[in-house]
């Protein structure tokens, strides 16, 4: 049986290694953000079908209290009906415009994409958001020319249950997915033919380590955001778009 040090070596990237199979991995200046974390209470999500009704079902939490914060950072985000086509009251976007609406502090930072060409659906989705009163919303460019952000993770703060949903699937149409892995499934709608998202995504619940690692890397990531929506201020000139606030409550949570 292999050891508990084998499986880390085996699956988990330490940014402060050098491995020449790998592109260039670092961590900000003073980061605290862990390579990986032990005690985790963690539940398998097997497919999207099940990952969306984790994030939708968090979302209303939150609306009904009317408080608390979401960090949502993702490739691809859109008014997805997280609860399948026939559930028209779980589209994404108007779930978190409804949470807006009723206190919650919704931040969102989706991916621009690489050689300077901006994706066109993120950029709708952001200026659907700051239409709609999430104005905290914005594309993320800090990457090299031909890469992309991919930290697909929502982190969801509440003072009774408090967690992150992280793993390999966006909250879109094109991924939405069900344990038959079907190629072109009508509960997404619109005919859209999509990944299979059969394994990776996970809950992290309540002050689990990796819940408190999400918190930390999606707040600086985004306090420290440009502060134009569009993504495209200098990497220098760091924008308050969301304020340093975000950051300083951490270590309260």
């Amino acid at each position: 049986m292999a050891t508990l040090a084998a499986l880390r070596a085996k699956w988990f990237i330490d940014p402060a290694a050098v491995d020449p199979t790998l592109p260039p991995t670092s961590r900000h200046t003073g980061s605290t953000v862990s390579p990986y974390t032990d005690d985790n209470l963690v539940t398998f999500l097997n497919d999207a079908k099940a990952y969306m009704k984790e994030w939708h079902d968090a979302v209303v939490d939150l609306t009904t209290w009317g408080g608390g914060e979401i960090l949502h950072s993702g490739w691809r985000f859109e008014g997805v009906r997280t609860l399948g086509e026939s559930v028209a009251a779980s589209d994404a976007l108007e779930l978190l415009k409804a949470a807006d609406a009723a206190g919650v502090a919704v931040y969102v930072l989706l991916s621009r994409h690489g050689f300077g060409l901006p994706s066109a659906l993120n950029r709708a989705t952001v200026l659907w958001l700051i239409a709609n009163g999430v104005t905290h919303a914005a594309m993320d460019n800090r990457f090299p020319p031909a890469g992309s952000c991919h930290q697909k993770a929502v982190v969801f703060k509440h003072p009774s249950l408090s967690r992150a949903v992280v793993g390999s699937v966006d909250i879109s149409k094109s991924r939405w997915d069900t344990p038959d892995h079907l190629v072109d499934d009508p509960g997404v709608g619109d005919g859209h033919l999509h990944h299979v998202q059969a394994a990776g995504a996970r809950r992290l619940v309540h002050r689990a380590p990796v819940y408190q690692d999400g918190v930390v890397l999606l707040a600086t990531r985004l306090a420290q955001h440009p502060g134009d929506h569009e993504g495209l201020a200098p990497q220098g000139q760091r924008g308050p778009r969301v304020g340093p606030e975000l950051v300083a409550r951490v270590d309260a949570q």
